[in-house]
């Protein structure tokens, strides 16, 4: 049973402006009831279409698009005051996703067209989620079964991939990895 607080229907409303995400229909006590985004879903190992860096650049401008839609929320609400199933990190810029990877994306051919499952989104800063992300999509994993990237040359490749279309234009991804790491 998913945990629903009204703070992640609220923010979900107020992020319906990117048109990628379920539009909830009806919330009781035990569920939600949610719009169908078209597209068909994976788990790891990330095979096919799935793979591809176009999969990556979409998801990467997508989740972009989450994130500068949700920081306009979190500028006009007291989300510190909210109840979010996840705790709010700071320092707060936007409505993390807090999980936001493959399985919980809609591909049509290889391009991420939907997001769903926020059920751990929460305020804070905009490189928690990009850290995770970048983990899922890369992935960054030592069980060779579960990678679409053998090597770690072709992991940090794949993570570079992600994270171009988040930085700005002004920053290196490669510099962005580095933070990410060292941090």
């Amino acid at each position: 049973m998913a945990y629903l607080s009204s703070s992640m229907e609220e923010a979900k409303q107020k992020l319906r402006q990117i048109n990628n995400i379920p539009i909830v229909l009806a919330v009781d006590e035990y569920s939600e009831r949610l719009s169908f985004i078209e597209g068909v879903t994976t788990d790891f190992p990330l095979a096919g279409g799935f793979a591809e860096e176009t999969a990556l650049t979409t998801a990467a401008r997508l989740l972009r698009r989450l994130h500068d839609a949700s920081a306009s929320f979190v500028s006009h609400y007291n989300v510190r005051r909210m109840s979010w199933m996840l705790p709010t990190l700071e320092q707060v810029e936007l409505i993390c996703h807090g999980d936001f990877a493959p399985y919980n994306c809609a591909f049509k051919h290889n391009e991420v067209v939907g997001i769903f499952d926020f059920d751990t989104c929460h305020p804070a800063p905009r490189i928690w989620d990009l850290a995770y992300s970048v983990y899922c999509w890369s992935p960054l994993k030592s069980n060779a079964q579960e990678c679409c990237a053998k090597t770690l040359d072709e992991q940090l490749h794949r993570a570079e991939y992600f994270v171009m279309p988040m930085v700005p234009p002004m920053l290196n991804a490669r510099h962005c990895l580095n933070i990410l790491v060292k941090d």
